[in-house]
């Protein structure tokens, strides 16, 4: 949608009424007959939604509220509605937490950028997520696609996970999401927190698949990775 200078459509007592109340704020004025959402056609909630999600988790993880509202371009006033809660933004935020279960809320409601990017803020530090990554949101990935040449590197982690602990089946949704970067054709785990250990365990335990974050690391190897992963990882439920 082109933006239109008001100047050029309203009165100009109508634009001095508006400007009472809206000066130099963006508008959306609905037709008559519009009963669609606001934000609904043009993506703009959900990137409100968002935003106002990725300042909360920064601020739960440490940042101030003034450079909040400088990273954000938004007053300190704003900051602190959404970090501090009124109704509106309450039942839109989500609490984060380090599991999977937490992961594949996110994940329902569209914000996996906004999981991902907390995760490793908080265990990697600021701009470890480089901003040239693309990721794809939280996928069912077959364990099969990390081949046992390549679990070399977890020998140490297989050799220290019993197989007793696995008769009492653990809470899979208390657990965190696999995440692996995708780079020339290949599939790597990251090592953070206990990715290592996890994947040793679902070796050992033979399971098929598990949910996953999948970054890639260039965009020229984005349209490959979706025509060879995207749609079989997509299909396959996160539950």
């Amino acid at each position: 949608m082109k933006y239109k200078n008001a100047r050029d459509i309203l009165p100009p007592e109508l634009i001095s009424q508006i400007q009472k109340y809206a000066a130099g704020k963006l508008l959306y004025i609905p037709k008559e007959d519009d009963s669609t959402p606001w934000g609904t056609l043009s993506g703009a909630k959900l990137a409100l939604k968002k935003r106002n999600q990725r300042i909360y988790n920064e601020y739960k993880e440490g940042k101030g509220i003034n450079e909040l509202a400088e990273e954000f371009f938004i007053s300190v006033d704003s900051i602190k509605k959404i970090v501090y809660g009124n109704k509106e933004n309450k039942d839109s935020i989500i609490p984060l937490s380090q599991t999977l279960e937490n992961a594949i809320l996110y994940n329902e409601a569209g914000l996996d950028e906004e999981w991902i990017r907390t995760f490793f803020y908080k265990n990697l530090g600021e701009n470890s997520f480089p901003e040239h990554w693309i990721l794809d949101g939280l996928v069912k990935f077959p364990i099969r696609l990390f081949s046992q040449e390549k679990l070399q590197n977890l020998e140490n982690s297989i050799k220290n996970v019993e197989t007793k602990p696995f008769q009492k089946q653990k809470n899979e949704k208390t657990q965190i999401p696999l995440i692996f970067l995708f780079e020339n054709g290949t599939f790597y785990l990251l090592d953070v927190l206990d990715n290592k250990k996890l994947l040793a365990e679902l070796k050992l335990k033979k399971t098929n698949a598990f949910p996953a974050y999948i970054c890639i690391k260039n965009k020229e190897e984005y349209p490959s990775y979706l025509k060879n992963y995207g749609n079989p990882f997509h299909q396959a439920k996160i539950n």
